[in-house]
């Protein structure tokens, strides 16, 4: 908690090597925006960019996020686009993957790579048109993206607007006595093809929406608590 409290901890709990690096966190304000691509090991799809609308560091499970990204520049989108087919590619991702990055400063960086589906993949499948989990699963056994008839790259915006929102367990604190120890929300969409005016912006105040009529869709129909007990 201060400079003496850190001098005593660099020097009695950790050694601090090049075979022990000792990491320090910084916290970056600014703009996260979160991909799920397809990697066939040579090319990589990304259906489409999202962009959080909480400030960065709300989870990806508990925020919301506009489909597609607002506030990008082309330059931005460009290295998005690049830096997630070079990771996919390094890694030799043969399937699907997700990352997450943030825009501070003007500067694109990353967060995290998941090699594997995340929560966002139906959300994205939905409002694209593009099937992730089949296609993925197609590449794993050996198919390649362009003989599915996929181009490689960000595929073209949809005509729509997307909101995706959690939906949290009311019951929640109904079952804190019980041994609750994990809840799973589910996901809802909402899409429309009118402008952006209405929807607030937590970043910067600004209005950020869908107008006009929104349907709002349940892609699951369940809520899981603890182990097998299941709410409807």
């Amino acid at each position: 908690y201060n400079d003496k409290e850190l001098d005593v901890y660099m020097k009695e709990a950790v050694v601090a090597s090049k075979e022990h690096p000792v990491l320090i966190d910084r916290y970056m304000v600014g703009m996260e925006v979160e991909v799920d691509a397809i990697s066939d090991g040579t090319d990589v799809c990304i259906p489409g960019i999202m962009e959080q609308i909480e400030r960065a560091g709300v989870h990806s499970g508990d925020s919301m996020a506009v489909y597609p990204a607002q506030h990008l520049s082309q330059e931005l989108i460009d290295q998005i686009v690049d830096y997630t087919r070079r990771i996919a590619v390094g890694l030799n991702v043969k399937g699907v993957l997700n990352i997450q990055y943030i825009v501070a400063d003007g500067e694109l960086n990353v967060i995290e790579v998941n090699p594997r589906s995340s929560r966002t993949v139906p959300y994205i499948s939905k409002v694209t048109g593009i099937p992730i989990v089949p296609l993925a699963t197609k590449v794993i056994l050996g198919y390649k993206l362009k003989d599915m008839g996929y181009e490689p790259g960000l595929q073209p915006e949809a005509k729509h607007y997307a909101i995706k929102m959690s939906v949290f367990c009311n019951c929640l604190f109904c079952f804190l006595a019980d041994g609750l120890s994990r809840v799973y929300g589910d996901t809802v969409t909402g899409m429309d093809s009118g402008t952006l005016d209405m929807f607030h912006d937590s970043r910067n105040q600004n209005s950020f929406a869908v107008t006009d009529s929104i349907d709002f869709t349940f892609f699951t129909d369940q809520v899981t608590i603890d182990q097998d007990r299941m709410f409807w």
